[in-house]
């Protein structure tokens, strides 16, 4: 369920601990990708298995 259009973004700010933002930052470099790009990915796999849970 998605209340944008497909590709549409918006900001969001979510506060980390120092060590995810680390992380994330070094495994966004390792694969050429942003740190927004690796967040929306692992937030989309957690919400999917939560919503499978919830059915």
């Amino acid at each position: 369920m998605s209340i944008l259009p497909e590709g549409d973004a918006m900001r969001l700010q979510v506060d980390v601990s120092e060590d995810i933002k680390v992380r994330l930052k070094v495994a966004a470099a390792k694969q050429n990708r942003t740190m927004s790009e690796l967040a929306e990915e692992a937030l989309a796999a957690y919400l999917d298995k939560v919503e499978k849970a919830t059915k």
